[in-house]
């Protein structure tokens, strides 16, 4: 509603520059509106509308300025520039904004075309007073609304979040796999799984951890756990038969490490 208004008040400073015969609607600026609306389609289709809403604020900033500037006495013709120029990225941008909206509905195919109605109704509900500022010739209300309303858009863009850059899909799917990658269990965690889902007793844990640590003899992890040889086989073959291995290299490649 606040772009509307504001764009109202350019229409209006243009319109009555036509009225009073220093312009000419009908003249080259109005190529600029066919122009603006295919620019538009191509910037904001940009990494899936991404600067939409940057763009938007810089149209609705040059707006502002072109009013301030015809106003102050500038040539009408720069107004109508402007008018042209920014009047293919306004419509493009409430017919985007609620195609987007649309399927949230639960009448998407009404709301789809809701954009312009929604453009033409606030434009229409708020011309009266934007006119009533325009034709007042007090140049420094006029000057005030225009900056009154460019800050109102600021404020409304902020709080539409349309200064957010929304992510890209390449950007979606390197924050997925990095999230993918902190919720992975380390191998601390896949390890204790393993221990807990084969039933593995506290002294089997021992033989397990020594002998998928290296190739040392068994006669040496015998001897480093205080146990016997023929502990170490006992133990090992309890293992074999509860991880379902075969072989000391079956069971290192079963045994999660770093």
């Amino acid at each position: 509603m606040i772009l509307a208004c504001l764009f109202s008040t350019l229409d209006n400073v243009v319109t009555l520059s036509n009225a009073h015969g220093t312009i000419a609607v009908q003249t080259w600026p109005r190529l600029f509106l066919a122009a603006s609306g295919l620019a538009a389609g191509l910037v904001f289709d940009l990494a899936e509308r991404r600067y939409m809403g940057l763009v938007m604020f810089g149209i609705a900033v040059l707006s502002t300025i072109s009013i301030l500037a015809v106003e102050a006495g500038a040539d009408p013709n720069l107004g109508l520039v402007v008018f042209y120029l920014s009047s293919g990225f306004f419509v493009t941008f409430f017919t985007a904004t609620f195609t987007q909206l649309a399927p949230h509905m639960h009448a998407p195919a009404l709301w789809a075309g809701m954009g312009r109605a929604a453009n033409n109704v606030c434009a229409f509900t708020t011309s009266g007073i934007s006119l009533a500022l325009v034709t007042s010739d007090n140049v420094a209300l006029i000057m005030i609304g225009a900056l009154v309303l460019l800050v109102a858009a600021c404020a409304a863009f902020v709080a539409a979040g349309l200064f957010r850059l929304p992510q890209t899909e390449q950007e979606r799917e390197r924050e997925q796999l990095a999230e993918e990658v902190l919720a992975a269990p380390t191998v601390e965690e896949q390890r204790q799984a393993f221990i807990a889902n084969h039933a593995l007793t506290p002294r089997e844990v021992d033989v397990l951890i020594a002998v998928t640590q290296d190739e040392r003899p068994l006669k040496q992890i015998a001897e480093e756990l205080g146990i016997s040889m023929r502990m170490v086989q006992r133990h090992l073959s309890s293992i074999y038969q509860k991880t379902d291995t075969q072989t000391r290299a079956g069971l290192t490649k079963a045994f999660p490490s770093a």
